[in-house]
């Protein structure tokens, strides 16, 4: 169960208790599970640490969670981290050597 509206409904009062959470009011809540308002960026973090991590970023974002949360992509995905050349190199070696 990766999306709100599912959590939601998994148990009574739910709706109301995150929107306590977020400083929302609940009919807010209900529509973005409905999917009428889109749920804030600025929420979701808040969202899957309420949900405990049930409903996460990535789910409600799926598009767009890599660039805003580049730290949930797992290291697999990461590409490496670019070096210095090789003459670059020797020019710093040059001036700690010199230096």
């Amino acid at each position: 169960m990766d999306n709100l509206k599912d959590w939601l409904a998994a148990e009574r009062g739910r709706g109301v208790a995150l929107a306590a959470a977020l400083g929302v009011p609940p009919s807010f809540v209900t529509k973005m599970a409905a999917g009428s308002k889109s749920i804030p960026i600025e929420h979701m973090a808040a969202i899957e640490a309420f949900t405990e991590g049930v409903v996460t970023r990535k789910g409600m974002l799926p598009s767009g969670w890599r660039r805003i949360w580049p730290e949930l992509v797992p290291i697999s995905e990461q590409k490496p981290a670019s070096t210095l050349d090789g003459q670059a190199v020797g020019a710093i070696s040059g001036e700690v050597a010199h230096g």
